[in-house]
């Protein structure tokens, strides 16, 4: 966990990394109005946040994410002198070392016991279905005007509930991007 007072100012445009900074008692002091975090001040949302303000706040870090956010707007904050943490995540293996460059970022030491939790998430399935079982199946709803690679969350999450239940992808095009080999 991060000393509050030693903690970098850091403002948060990517969601999940605001819940991940919380936890580590890094406070940001600026996220989008997507963050579930009202105490927090808002600087517009994913695709349009609010640069000016940005700036405005001198933040020590800016986090984003390639998928998340849009580039014209990581390179308006990199013009403005800005640092930018930029994450990305296209499988469930690249969740935990994303995770430790974030760590790395803003000056936290991730613990044992978050590594141990998060790997014990995707330590293996929960086993296939008994012999004449009904497989169990699920269903994955897919953002549909996602910029590049509209498949990869879906994936994510099919990779994670295969590997975690024992899974069956509910179609032919689902299975194809749940694969975890």
């Amino acid at each position: 966990m991060a000393d509050p007072a030693a903690s970098p100012r850091v403002v948060s445009l990517v969601p999940s990394v605001t819940e991940s900074l919380l936890a580590w008692s890094v406070r940001p002091i600026a996220v989008t109005r997507f963050c579930e975090h009202p105490e927090l001040p808002a600087v517009g949302g994913t695709k349009d946040p609010d640069l000016a303000a940005i700036v405005a706040l001198a933040p020590d870090l800016v986090v984003v994410n390639d998928e998340e956010n849009r580039r014209p707007d990581a390179d308006a904050l990199t013009a403005a002198g800005l640092r930018l943490h930029v994450t990305h995540v296209e499988a469930v293996n690249e969740v935990d070392p994303c995770l430790d460059a974030l760590a790395a970022a803003v000056g936290v030491e991730r613990t044992a016991e978050e590594r141990e939790a998060f790997h014990a998430l995707g330590s293996g399935p929960a086993g296939p279905p008994t012999a004449g079982a009904r497989a169990r199946t699920a269903f994955v709803p897919i953002w549909r005007r996602c910029r590049r690679n509209r498949y990869a969350a879906a994936g994510l999450t099919c990779s994670f509930l295969e590997r975690t239940t024992g899974f069956e992808p509910a179609t032919p095009t689902l299975a194809r991007w749940c694969s975890t080999s």
